[in-house]
């Protein structure tokens, strides 16, 4: 998964308004602020995202749960012969 332009931009706010509450140079308002501001474009790009991700991952998956069932179903006839 790869984020780039506002979604990129918006992870990137988030994180660093988390590092610098965590040391302690913005307070929890300015944290919540930033979240507030950047949060919807953040999520909507990961969303964005995560569609083409999941899809690839299921065809990879379909594809190997095939291969293994023939593998194993040719496994199978063979052995049918030996006994």
């Amino acid at each position: 998964m790869k984020l780039t332009g506002k979604g990129a931009n918006a992870i990137k706010a988030i994180t660093t308004a988390a590092n610098r509450y965590l040391a302690g140079e913005i307070s929890m308002k300015g944290l919540q602020a930033t979240t507030r501001l950047w949060g919807n474009i953040a999520l909507n790009a990961v969303q964005d995202a995560i569609a083409p991700t999941i899809t690839r991952l299921m065809i990879n998956g379909a594809i190997t749960m095939v291969g293994v069932t023939i593998g194993t179903l040719a496994v199978n006839y063979g052995l049918s012969y030996v006994y």
